[in-house]
């Protein structure tokens, strides 16, 4: 087995390993979550320390041990480096969600090439430093990512008795069903989905990330689809999301 590897990432994370050896989580297209040390990242002049910072894109070299099972960064290529998201305490709030829900359904359950192009897609628009942008590439992200989990809502039929949901009629997320329902099966703790919402989603569906991002909400409708979102892929990984509980007011 060939023990030297090369694979494009996106990290994740970093933590601490001893004093100054720098600890990664890595979403790579070939090899899923892995966790790779950085030895000497945390020294003042180490090569690698600036490069493996959180949300850098990059190609790896990489030393696996298979007895250990452990991987070692040996040196790195930048590939795509979002400074602004990291200049900004909303679009790092933002982006880290999209981090933490990745690591909590274990990048997509094999999905991984399609998840770290999805990734790089969104954090492309988080990096913009537009408000507007930065909230609909979550949106987007948000409802494209549980598409990769599995979870195809279908907007235009009620999941509880099978009738179409008409244009201009109100789209409701049953918390029962964790699918979306007509009016008439609803029940008073169900989330509603306005009209302008469930248009936006139908129509954003058909486009590519960055023709969907040229496409307005108005700013209610765009936070409160956002905030179901969030709620909806709460429910996916079925735990909280430390994120939305230690800075929720920023996303």
């Amino acid at each position: 087995m060939n023990r030297n590897l090369k694979t494009s990432a996106l990290i994740l994370k970093n933590y601490r390993v001893g004093e100054y050896h720098k600890g990664t989580v890595l979403l790579t297209k070939d090899l899923g979550i892995i966790n790779a040390v950085a030895y000497g990242g945390y020294k003042t002049r180490s090569k690698l320390g600036s490069k493996t910072e959180v949300f850098n894109y990059l190609r790896l070299y990489l030393y696996h041990d298979p007895v250990k099972n452990t991987y070692k960064i040996t040196d790195t290529e930048n590939v795509e480096i979002y400074e602004n998201i990291r200049n900004d305490l909303k679009s790092i709030m933002t982006a880290t969600l999209c981090c933490e829900i990745v690591l909590k359904t274990y990048g997509g359950g094999g999905e991984y090439s399609g998840t770290l192009s999805l990734m790089r897609t969104a954090f492309s628009g988080f990096n913009a430093g537009e408000r507007d942008s930065l909230d609909r590439s979550l949106i987007q992200f948000l409802w494209r990512y549980a598409g990769i989990l599995g979870f195809r809502f279908n907007l235009t039929e009620c999941s509880q008795c099978g009738n179409a949901i008409k244009p201009g009629e109100n789209c409701i997320f049953s918390a029962g069903d964790e699918n979306f329902i007509c009016s008439r099966c609803a029940v008073p703790a169900d989330i509603t989905l306005p009209p302008g919402c469930r248009t936006y989603l139908l129509h954003t569906d058909s486009l590519d990330f960055f023709q969907s991002l040229r496409v307005g909400l108005p700013g209610q409708s765009q936070k409160d689809l956002k905030a179901l979102l969030i709620h909806i892929l709460k429910s996916i990984v079925e735990t909280d999301l430390n994120t939305v509980t230690a800075g929720g007011e920023f996303l």
